[in-house]
């Protein structure tokens, strides 16, 4: 897939946050003052997120990325 192709996927991508009381939906170049705040109620100042699914934006068959993201998991 060619860069701006690649960029514009990333951008209309949802990352969906699950938090104890709300999920939230978050976005490449977005703001996410819901979430800020939450963290900031619990210490954090800084945050960001990694995934397992489809390294170096190579699209895997789901089951697969089911795997990776549950290894994930477990290593963290």
């Amino acid at each position: 897939m060619e860069r701006l192709a690649l960029e514009r996927s990333y951008r209309r991508a949802i990352y969906r946050v699950r938090l104890e009381s709300a999920t939230l939906d978050l976005r490449v170049g977005e703001l996410a003052p819901e979430l800020d705040g939450w963290l900031a109620a619990r210490g954090a100042a800084r945050w960001g997120f990694i995934t397992a699914v489809n390294p170096g934006s190579s699209p895997l068959p789901e089951a697969e990325n089911r795997r990776r993201l549950a290894r994930l998991e477990a290593r963290l």
